[in-house]
This record gives structure tokens, sequence and C-alpha cells, in this order.
């Protein structure tokens, strides 16, 4: 069984081989009528199999904002500091909202305390006059 297997194999490959001698061959006899020898066929199939490799590849790594290879010095330096800015601009503007929530907040609650020490008066000053006169 062993022995079928290796010779079908064999004569496959030899078959095989053979196919694609006859097609070199051939290739290069007509290459006058159409203008393509066997050359420019592997030409065409290098540069495709080439073409199929770079749009297989990674998509290209981003370069971040601030890569030295694209811009000159004066204008990384800049740019660096403008980023800076940009960075902390919202932060400080979280900030600066979260102070004036805080403000507002204090405000309503002295506010609140002010009426509450008013009413408190008023109900004192109620409970005086009701111990002052006996019902």
């Amino acid at each position: 069984g062993i022995l079928c297997l290796v010779a079908a194999h064999c004569l496959t490959g030899f078959v095989l081989y053979q196919h694609l001698h006859r097609g070199q061959t051939k290739l290069v006899s007509s290459g006058d009528a159409t203008g393509q020898t066997s050359d420019d066929l592997i030409d065409s199939l290098e540069s495709s199999m080439v073409r199929k490799s770079i749009s297989q590849e990674k998509p290209p790594r981003i370069i971040p904002k601030f890569s030295p290879r694209m811009m000159p010095a004066r204008t990384i330096k800049k740019d660096l500091m403008d980023g800076w800015w940009e960075e902390l601009r919202p932060e400080k503007h979280s900030l600066r909202q979260e102070g004036e929530a805080f403000l507002s907040a204090y405000d309503s609650v002295k506010k609140a305390k002010r009426e509450l020490s008013s009413v408190q008066a008023v109900v004192s000053a109620a409970r005086r006059r009701a111990r002052r006169r006996p019902a």
C-alpha cells in the first residue's frame, strides 16, 4: 500500500514537472506573438506578489503629534508648548467649574443658615412672648 502511494506521489510530481516545463517552453516560444516573454510574466508575477504582501502588511503605525521627524526644531518647541497648554486647559476648566460649584453651594448653605437663624429668632421671640403672657 505504501509503495503504491510513493509511486503515485512520484508520478504526480513528474507529471506536474513535465506540465510546468512544457508551459515554460511554450511561453518562451509564443513570446513573440503576445509580446510577453517568460521574463515579463515572471516580473508581473513578482510585482503582483509584492503588491499582495504589501496589502497584507499591518497598517502603518500612527506617528504621534509631536514627532521630531515631521517638523523642524523651532516648530517642535512651539507645538510642544501649545500641546502642553491644550492638555492642561480642560483640566483647568473643570477645576474652575468645580470651584464655582463649590462656591455657589457654600453661598446657598450660608444663605440657608441665615434664613434658619432668622426663623429661629422669630420662633424664640414668640416663645418668649408666650411665656410672658400666661394663657
